[in-house]
């Protein structure tokens, strides 16, 4: 004779369920910024100031510095808008210093358009020198990201500047660089513990603002200060892909 047993599995709700619980990934816990070009004026504004729509850091993090040619709001991906900075105009957006230095672990994310053979720092915390940065910079061979003198990762194609890519570095040992479906694992290390904190957010330029000027567009920009699971950040592209109208 042969006994049927059906597997049970339990819930939250104190009783039985014949399904397995299915942990989805998390996309929220540890958002500190969140930067929305919808959020902005029309198209052709100048962007004096832009607030960050989420996250733990508040008005801390609202970008309401930089240079004094602004960038501007430009039409985006998928019928969204988008910031456009002009690295010969050496324009660029920041916040003020935080109070305290945000550290290690970091995931950042951006969605982003670089202008043809524009190379620079998209989004940088602290950047002394061309081998010192927490954050995501366009290279002569795509991209690159990571927090110190010996550990940086890079993804993806100089030739890549038609359209717009979800860019995403999750700083750290366990370092990885996603550019739209593509990913690159390694180690983020730095010189010194300094050197991987961000004493505040730059955008389209190194944190001195004295050089690696970005030309190109931004639509978003989030951060988190926690390293995302593999899984998460394959969440998040899927639901930012399916926002803009990307591959990622």
């Amino acid at each position: 004779m042969t006994t049927t047993v059906q597997r049970i599995y339990g819930d939250d709700s104190g009783f039985p369920s014949s399904r397995p619980i299915i942990a989805l990934p998390d996309i929220t816990t540890g958002l500190l910024l969140d930067y929305n070009a919808d959020s902005l004026g029309a198209v052709g504004a100048a962007v004096s100031t832009w607030a960050s729509s989420a996250g733990a850091l508040g008005a801390a993090a609202n970008l309401t510095g930089g240079s004094t040619s602004k960038p501007t709001v430009v039409a985006g991906p998928n019928g969204h808008k988008a910031v456009r900075a002009d690295a010969a105009s050496s324009q660029y957006l920041r916040t003020a210093l935080f109070g305290s230095p945000v550290g290690l672990p970091l995931t950042q994310v951006v969605v982003v358009r670089a202008a043809a053979t524009s190379t620079g720092s998209i989004i940088s915390g602290n950047f002394t020198s061309s081998s010192a940065f927490a954050g995501i910079r366009r290279i002569s061979t795509g991209y690159d990201g990571g927090a110190g003198a010996t550990g940086e990762i890079v993804n993806g194609s100089s030739a890549d500047t038609a359209g717009f890519h979800v860019v995403t570095i999750r700083h750290g040992l366990n370092g990885l660089l996603r550019v739209d479906t593509v990913e690159s694992q390694g180690v983020t290390g730095q010189a010194a513990p300094t050197l991987a904190n961000l004493p505040r957010v730059t955008l389209f330029t190194n944190s001195a603002a004295n050089a690696q000027f970005f030309g190109g567009d931004i639509a978003r920009v989030m951060m988190f200060s926690r390293a995302l699971t593999n899984a998460d950040i394959a969440s998040l592209h899927s639901t930012l892909g399916a926002t803009y109208g990307l591959a990622a």
